[in-house]
Formats: structure tokens, sequence, C-alpha cells
């Protein structure tokens, strides 16, 4: 591949539009990204170091193949976000592409082994291997059902919908498939805050059940008052005291709010409606 093969093919894995990179780059118009993807220029140096940062590569390995193109061993992608509202226009275009110039890019990284796990809804997650680096590209159903067809070696079988969606919704890493593919599983963590000698805080996180009639202001008052009382009962100094009584919405349905592309809200359903979520 040449260089504009390879800053487009990483373009649009990224999920972003020449105008967007252009943007990235502190560019005005998208002319020279458009001149570098279809070969009539090449970036300089300085402009190539930009481009390995926004793309997340090496940056000389846009230019020379025998480089590594990433200093890990593993690389994900999610080209059409659940939470952008991708337009049909572009969301054709970016399909069409990727399915036209991803041969190309397997071939330059001479990937060994390529699986597909398909779920039913259509989604799938596609894995590329070779000696030295494990591909992840986390795909919407159109954009899975394109790419499929343009990987003749590619070996595909079939997860539930569920461990898709946690997938491409919640960014969670799939166990099962990192160690078939042989990638690193990281689960999440929640990371404790630093303790520290001088001060200390008190959290209290209430879930309650109340009457329709429930004034929270009239809870506040009575909660800020109690605490108070605690406070002065114990000596305790320079105290601070913040209380705030609100009716949340059910988490399934604050999710939900934040994706905003209407196939893909349609699409996380399932997600929501999993006691596992």
């Amino acid at each position: 591949m040449v260089v504009g093969q390879k800053i487009k093919a990483l373009r649009l894995l990224k999920g972003l539009t020449q105008a967007n990179l252009a943007i990235g780059l502190g560019m005005r118009a998208t002319t020279h990204i458009a001149r570098w993807e279809q070969s009539d220029s090449i970036p300089r140096t300085q402009m190539l170091q930009k481009l390995g940062r926004i793309l997340e590569v090496n940056w000389p390995w846009l230019q020379d193949s025998s480089q590594s193109i990433i200093n890990e061993t593993e690389i994900s992608f999610r080209p059409l976000s659940p939470y952008l509202i991708n337009k049909p226009k572009w969301s054709a275009l970016m399909t069409r592409d990727l399915a036209e110039i991803m041969p190309k890019l397997f071939s330059e990284l001479k990937f060994e082994t390529v699986r597909g796990f398909q779920a039913p809804c259509g989604g799938g997650i596609i894995v590329a291997n070779n000696h030295n680096i494990s591909m992840e590209i986390d795909c919407t159903p159109t954009l899975y059902l394109s790419l499929v067809p343009v990987l003749p070696t590619i070996q595909v079988q079939a997860i539930t919908d569920l461990r898709f969606l946690k997938v491409i919704f919640l960014g969670d890493m799939d166990r099962e498939i990192c160690e078939q593919c042989g990638i690193r599983y990281v689960a999440k963590v929640n990371k404790p805050e630093p303790e520290t000698s001088e001060n200390f805080k008190t959290r209290i996180y209430v879930n309650a059940s109340a009457e329709p009639e429930l004034n929270p202001h009239d809870l506040e008052a009575e909660l800020k008052k109690e605490i108070n009382r605690i406070i002065t009962k114990f000596g305790l100094l320079h105290s601070q005291v913040s209380v705030s009584v609100a009716i949340p919405k059910k988490k399934t349905t604050t999710f939900m709010d934040i994706i905003v592309d209407p196939e893909m809200k349609k699409l996380a359903k399932p997600l929501y409606d999993s006691k596992e979520f």
C-alpha cells in the first residue's frame, strides 16, 4: 500500500471524515487530504508525525511498511460509533470504501488468521492476527455484512446478541474472544480513591422509594440538619456539608439518552432489557 491508501484506511477505521481529519491537523480545508489519498502528493515528515498521533499508529509505518504499525500488540477500531448520528450518506460511503480497502490493508499487514464473530442482529466483531499484532474491528450490522464477503479467508462463528452489544455499546472486552484470538484480556476495574492522612471524606448514597407527594427540599433540609448534629457531636472541624435529593432516571433510560442514532438505539434495546447491564 502507498502512503495515501494507508491514511485513508486508518481514517475510515477511526470513523473520521476528511473534514474531521483536517480539523485535527489544523487545516482549513480537505484539499491536501484528498490529494494524499488519491496519491497526488505525499505528506511531509512533520505532517506524517501529526497523522500518526491522530490515527494512533507509528508514523514511520505510513511511509515504510517494514516498520511496525503500533508499539503495542493490540489495536482496536469502532468505525461507526453508536453514540453519534451517522448520516446515511456518510455511513454508505464509509462502508463502501472500507470494503474496498480492507483486503489491501489485511494483505499489507500479513494477517495469518481472520475471524468473524457474528451476532443474530447482523453486527459482529472481526479479529485479525499475525505473529506480532492483533486487530479488532467492532462493526455495526451494515458494516459487518459488507466486510465479510471481501475477506475470503475469514472464519465465521456465532455469538449472542448480548455479547456483541456489550462490546460495541459498553466497550467491554469479550473474554472468550480474547482467549480464542490470543488477545490480552483486561477486565474493567474501579480505581480506589487515594487515601489522605489529614482529611477524610464521608459519602452517603441512599437508594430508597417514597410516596409521590414527597417534597425533595424538605428531605434535603432534614438530612442536612441531622448531619450537622452528627458533625457537632464528634467535634469535626472545617466541615462542608452538601445534600442533594433527586429522583433519577432508570439506568437504562439514562443510557438510552446517550445513544443518538435511531438505528443504533433500536439495536441496543436487548442490552437495556437484559439484567446483565
